[in-house]
């Protein structure tokens, strides 16, 4: 990777990395169904309310992010269409990790996290997803955006850390 101003940090889950995570990436489908928050809240709307929003509501694009506030910012990645066989395509995943580097580094983003979209829902190969994540980063110029956590089971720690190194990433443990 050109980018040695980036530092990747390929870890599990509950593993901290060296950096504080300002960002989210979540992998997500067109209604945001798959990253939603599984904690139940209370509302005042009536079923039919909810029926009526959920009947309303409208796909998003494929490929693309929406940024939804917390602390830390959440990156909801637009990888899958419940609605396809399969529901990811490898264009989809581009398209997204380019919008995930050009969405956090506009938002002045430090660091952020994620797993390797495609393969959490999807069976894109994760050495994929990395050569992926590495054109991204490669076509945006880069002011901010300084750390990414690539969140990965620790089954398949080593070969993402190969993967990484085959492609020349700078690489933080």
């Amino acid at each position: 990777m050109d980018e040695t101003s980036i530092r990747i940090v390929a870890a599990p889950p509950g593993t901290t990395p060296h950096f504080e995570v300002e960002a989210v990436v979540i992998e997500d489908d067109t209604y945001l169904v798959l990253g939603a928050d599984p904690v139940a809240k209370a509302s005042n709307e009536s079923a039919r309310e909810s029926l009526s929003r959920a009947t309303a509501a409208q796909a998003l694009e494929p490929g693309t992010v929406v940024v939804k506030s917390g602390d830390p910012l959440r990156l909801h990645a637009v990888v899958h269409d419940l609605s396809r066989e399969p529901s990811w395509t490898e264009e989809w995943v581009a398209s997204a990790l380019e919008e995930v580097v050009r969405s956090a580094d506009e938002r002045e983003i430090r660091s952020l996290s994620m797993p390797l979209l495609g393969t959490l829902y999807g069976t894109l190969n994760p050495r994929k997803c990395v050569e992926l994540i590495r054109d991204a980063l490669a076509q945006t110029t880069l002011s901010y955006l300084a750390n990414i956590w690539i969140v990965t089971p620790p089954d398949t720690l080593n070969g993402i850390r190969d993967s990484l190194r085959t492609l020349g990433a700078e690489l933080a443990d």
